[in-house]
């Protein structure tokens, strides 16, 4: 075989094979009670529609007759009026077990955001996420 023409072969199949193993999904763990920052970082994004339910100071999405806990941050916890209890809502965002960090909820004529699609808090760092805490106990890592 002439090396000038496998050469190219061999490169390309290095960067095939390269691209395959930075595909392959990291081991996410099983977490009991995850926060906002580990449902956002180990989540997958999705949508899921169902009724909001307030309960225990806590916000959730009820979807076939599974409860899902939303990480709304600090804008959540200090602005309880935000949202509807009982109401329809569509909520996408980073799914974790039964958890979400949204990305956006929508009920009614109101449309949230808590969550960037790169995984980084709204509320914190004027929007950007600059502020954001480095990890403080929680086992997820720090975003840069």
């Amino acid at each position: 075989m002439d090396m000038k023409k496998s050469l190219p072969i061999l490169v390309v199949l290095i960067l095939a094979s390269s691209l395959l193993f930075a595909a392959t999904p990291t081991v996410v763990p099983e977490l009991e009670d995850p926060s906002g920052r580990e449902v956002a970082a180990y989540g997958q994004p999705g949508e899921i529609s169902g009724t909001l339910k307030a309960e225990s100071g806590e916000w959730y999405v009820e979807c076939d007759g599974t409860l899902y806990e939303l990480h709304m941050g600090i804008y959540g916890e200090a602005n309880k009026e935000i949202l509807k209890d009982g109401a329809a809502a569509v909520v996408n965002g980073f799914i974790y077990q039964n958890h979400i960090a949204p990305t956006l909820v929508k009920s009614g004529t109101t449309a949230l955001r808590f969550w960037s699609a790169n995984r980084t808090p709204l509320w914190s760092g004027n929007g950007n996420g600059n502020n954001r805490v480095t990890v403080q106990g929680e086992r997820a890592p720090a975003r840069p």
